[in-house]
């Protein structure tokens, strides 16, 4: 047996082997424990706190959903806090680097700097998630280099073609293949995004899409559930109020209804506000002036949509138009041109330009902007119609019913169309097509007036008065029914009328135009 001072060597190294492990166990708990709770408090701020029923809401990631700039902006603060708990947080670092990007796309001061910090740090770390695909994408954007977001885009969907994070990815495939002109990919490529994710961010861009290629009614279903999904959001507001505008032009939406909508984004204070989306609701409020006639105020409301962003294509088209609105169509016309230098691939800057030249008495130059667009579009039954229009307006009617063709050819259902044909066949006095044209109008889109209002004229050509009043009635309730601008209305009491007279039927006139009046 040993010695008892070895013994208690022996001892006391038991002891301190013990203590060491003791150590090290509550070392490793300690540790365990406190990573446990920071990744805890890290998906509290992320996720939200658990409700309970167990399950999380109300976090970064569900603020950063509704894409909205207050959402935004508290996400953005989310992320920050998130950050200072874990400062190496994968998720955190590249949801920050995206929002930030996003802001400064946005015009929000001072984002620029920290984005394009934050995307660096997130490259450097090589963090495979999709916001860190998008954040780059989107500063390629910023950075006009539209291709080559394209190429970085399509490599990363061949490389994860099942993520989850496809729709993020479709979506700003989306807006490079806009930002090229190739619209039409654009669209299909929104159609993706919005139909692999419930958010209102990819429902609203592929709306936009819908508007540029004049779905407008398909475009405002779409901003209606944006809203649903991200209610006051701020892009569906603008983009269904721009939807009604163009539909009022047609005398079948009311300007007024967008107006309301347009308010609470120009109204909002600059901490709940971006000045991107401010100006883009001035530019459209613009639009919605000009329909009621009040070209004054359209003028200063693109002015101030202009001040904030100089460059945004739908300020200056508002622009032009209330200059076109007066007699100075050289000026008008030169302000289409800045609109469509600021985005050459938005075909209502050339339709709506091509149309305000038509009113102003200018077919020549409206035929002009056409044929810009031309080289920066591909075809559309769109832009065929409004070529259409001139060419009837220029009197080639062989010209006219080409376009005409070729826009039916693209959508054989588009009532706009069969009246432009009804126009073309009354000139031509060809009046059983021109009837069976108007007819085939009025089925497609039984909301229209115009139809019946047509329809009118071609009666009383055939001395059928009772016939015409029936329809003038009908074309009279459809005005009334889509809140048609007063100055649509009046145009239309004032053509019944005369026509009525022109008929010999001035009495009738007279009665017809005190009725129609009175019953307002």
């Amino acid at each position: 047996m040993g010695s008892a001072g070895g013994r208690a060597a022996q001892w006391r190294a038991a002891v301190l082997k013990c203590l060491t492990a003791v150590v090290l166990a509550t070392g490793a708990y300690v540790f365990y424990a406190h990573r446990v709770t920071m990744l805890d408090q890290v998906e509290d701020i992320v996720a939200g706190p658990r409700g309970a029923d167990g399950t999380r809401s109300g976090g970064a990631r569900e603020e950063m959903a509704k894409d909205t700039p207050s959402g935004l902006f508290a996400a953005e603060k989310l992320f920050e806090r998130a950050l200072t708990v874990h400062a190496r947080n994968a998720y955190a670092l590249v949801a920050l680097a995206d929002i930030e990007t996003q802001l400064a796309g946005a015009g929000v001061d001072s984002r620029a700097s920290r984005a394009a910090e934050l995307r660096a740090r997130a490259e450097v770390r090589d963090i495979a998630l999709p916001e860190r695909f998008e954040a780059r994408a989107l500063a390629l954007l910023q950075e006009g280099k539209s291709a080559e977001a394209e190429t970085y885009v399509r490599a990363l969907l061949a490389r994860y073609p099942h993520s989850t994070g496809a729709p993020r990815l479709n979506d700003v495939l989306g807006h490079a293949l806009r930002a090229q002109g190739k619209v039409r990919e654009a669209r299909d490529s929104f159609r993706k995004a919005a139909g692999g994710a419930r958010e209102a961010r990819f429902t609203s861009d592929l709306a936009e899409a819908l508007i540029d290629e004049g779905s407008f009614p398909e475009a405002i279903a779409a901003f209606d559930r944006a809203l649903q999904m991200s209610p006051s959001h701020p892009r569906a507001q603008i983009g269904k109020a721009r939807a009604l505008v163009a539909l009022a032009r047609e005398g079948r939406g009311d300007p007024a209804v967008a107006r309301a909508l347009l308010e609470p984004v120009i109204q909002a204070p600059d901490a709940e506000m971006t000045p991107a989306l401010r100006a883009r609701a001035l530019a459209v409020r613009a639009d919605a002036r000009l329909v009621q006639g009040d070209a004054a105020g359209a003028s200063q409301d693109a002015q101030a949509a202009v001040a904030i962003d100089a460059k945004l294509s739908l300020a200056l088209k508002a622009r032009a138009l209330a200059v076109l609105a007066g007699p100075d169509r050289a000026r008008g016309e030169e302000s289409l041109r800045a609109a469509i230098a600021a985005d050459r691939f938005d075909p209502s800057t050339y339709a709506d330009g091509a149309d305000a030249l038509l009113a102003a008495g200018d077919p020549a130059a409206a035929a002009r902007i056409l044929d810009s667009a031309a080289s920066a579009l591909p075809k559309s039954a769109r832009l065929s119609l409004a070529r259409a229009r001139v060419e009837e307006r220029k009197g080639d009617l062989v010209a006219a019913q080409a376009a005409l063709d070729q826009s039916l050819k693209l959508d054989p259902s588009s009532a706009a169309a069969y009246l432009v044909q009804g126009r073309i066949a009354e000139k031509k006095r060809e009046f059983k097509v021109a009837a069976q044209s108007y007819a085939r109008a009025s089925q497609l889109r039984d909301d229209l007036p115009e139809p019946y209002a047509r329809m009118g004229s071609l009666y009383l050509a055939t001395k059928q008065v009772t016939e015409a009043i029936r329809v003038f009635n009908e074309a009279l309730a459809r005005y009334r029914a889509t809140h048609a601008p007063p100055g649509v209305m009046e145009a239309f009491y004032e053509d019944v009328h005369s026509s009525l007279g022109k008929a010999g039927e001035r009495k009738l006139a007279a009665e017809w135009l005190k009725s129609a009046r009175a019953e307002r």
